[in-house]
């Protein structure tokens, strides 16, 4: 799945290339939804479906099978938008890597502001990845809470907005986040 991939990082991550494509997003369909789904013009998959069971904590395999299958994904013509992931300061050692300056990164936030001590994990990694990899647009999936705008405002970062599939079947209130 990597023949030919350039590799970043200590670990080994590959590289997914920058895709150069009129990006039009007006919804985004979970993948586990995806089946006999009919496909809109300006629908994309996602893929933020619980995985945590599967990695443990810090998430260094899932950065890596997110990266190896999004490289593939390309490799077949595909255009594929990485999703960025971070737990605390250790995973900034991988969870970047991989990643093009100046790329359309992808960020779930779905249950990053339940506590103040999520809250701070979610910004820092958000300001990190803005000093690391400086994207053109961020495609935010989940709630934007009070902090998180305020530093989206602060480095002038272009975003598109999603809500999650469980906030929207609620009405925006069912995201474990106080907001």
């Amino acid at each position: 799945m990597v023949k030919d991939a350039l590799f970043d990082g200590y670990y080994d991550i590959p590289f997914i290339p920058k895709q150069h494509f009129d990006l039009v997003i007006d919804k985004l369909i979970a993948y586990d939804k995806t089946y006999k789904h009919i496909y809109e013009p300006g629908e994309v998959v996602h893929f933020y479906l619980d995985d945590q069971k599967f990695d443990g904590p810090k998430g260094i395999w899932n950065v890596y099978r997110s990266r190896v299958v999004g490289y593939y994904l390309t490799t077949l013509g595909y255009n594929v938008i990485p999703n960025v992931r971070w737990t605390d300061e250790e995973s900034y050692d991988f969870a970047f890597d991989g990643l093009y300056e100046g790329q359309i990164v992808a960020v779930g936030t779905l249950g990053c502001s339940k506590t103040i001590a999520d809250k701070i994990l979610l910004i820092n990694g958000f300001i990190e990845m803005i000093k690391r990899i400086k994207p053109r647009l961020v495609i935010i999936y989940g709630p934007i809470c009070r902090e998180l705008q305020y530093v989206i405002n602060k480095y002038n970062i272009k975003i598109e907005h999603f809500d999650s599939d469980i906030s929207s079947f609620y009405g925006g209130k069912a995201d474990g986040n106080e907001e």
